[in-house]
């Protein structure tokens, strides 16, 4: 079974799902494309960056590109979500990008909860995308690029007048001692953490800070702090003309080979292969 995942995902996805029973994500994943988690009913649970989020009707999860996730059921039994997944090129046939620059200026990774005006207001936008999506009629795939743009340009809004109602702790179990680490994880992970630095920087022992880390994150330490460097170590590779040399040291992994062999467990090749196959299909 691989731990260190990445999702490929579509240019644009999107499918309204009911989740009956327990339903846990396998292992943490991320995409280099944004995703957005939309709680129609019920209740579901997310991971990312340093916290854990219960989400119920209403709740709005953004995931911006790169972002470490996890999404389980724990003590639920139904939810009802949209889930959409968009990489920005699709636009560009009808948008710039300068004019998409704009719509997910003020996007950032959180959730939202949303009051019933924009709880409505972003669901009718689903429904419309959905209702568009694999149309083969004329001008059909334009329309849903507008109603994405639109889309987008809501959630730009939101990031920036509902900053006051964003979750930040709902649904964390554990003490605040245990965000701190997760948190000094996301902020130091380009530097050599060790386990027994970081239990100890909290205050636990190595067994259960190990214990508490995988029920709330769904990886183990080692895993999580490599899912961590290879996520942006992926984003180095395609967005600069950095050296693999230099990536790697800036990620935190500490040698190429180091960095090759986590890489390769995701993308089944080396960081320079993944590299060149992406210049040869541009």
């Amino acid at each position: 079974m691989k731990y260190y995942v990445y999702s490929d995902t579509k240019n644009f996805y999107i499918e309204r799902a009911k989740r009956v029973g327990a339903y846990n994500m396998v292992c943490q994943h991320y995409h280099s494309s944004y995703e957005f988690l939309f709680i129609l009913d019920g209740k579901r649970y997310v991971f990312f960056n340093d916290r854990t989020y219960e989400l119920t009707r209403g709740d709005l999860v953004i995931l911006t590109p790169y972002t470490i996730h996890y999404t389980e059921s724990r003590d639920s039994e139904y939810a009802e979500i949209y889930a959409l997944n968009l990489n920005t090129a699709f636009l560009s046939p009808l948008f710039t990008d300068g004019e998409t620059e704009k719509q997910i200026h003020n996007i950032h990774s959180c959730v939202l909860h949303l009051d019933e005006k924009s709880f409505d207001t972003i669901l009718n936008l689903c429904e419309q995308m959905n209702s568009f999506l694999g149309m083969q009629k004329p001008f059909c795939t334009n329309i849903l690029r507008s109603y994405i743009f639109i889309f987008l340009n809501k959630i730009n809004a939101l990031c920036i007048n509902n900053s006051s109602s964003i979750n930040e702790n709902r649904g964390m179990e554990y003490s605040n001692d245990f965000v701190k680490a997760v948190s000094y994880i996301v902020k130091n992970y380009k530097n050599d953490i060790t386990l027994d630095f970081i239990s100890n920087y909290v205050h636990m022992s190595k067994s259960y800070f190990c214990y508490v880390f995988a029920k709330e994150t769904g990886s183990t330490f080692l895993q999580y702090v490599n899912n961590l460097r290879a996520a942006e170590a992926h984003r180095l590779l395609l967005e600069t003309d950095m050296k693999i040399h230099e990536i790697s040291n800036n990620v935190g992994f500490h040698s190429v080979a180091h960095m090759t062999r986590i890489f390769k467990e995701i993308h089944g090749v080396s960081p320079t292969a993944f590299r060149r196959n992406i210049k040869t299909e541009n």
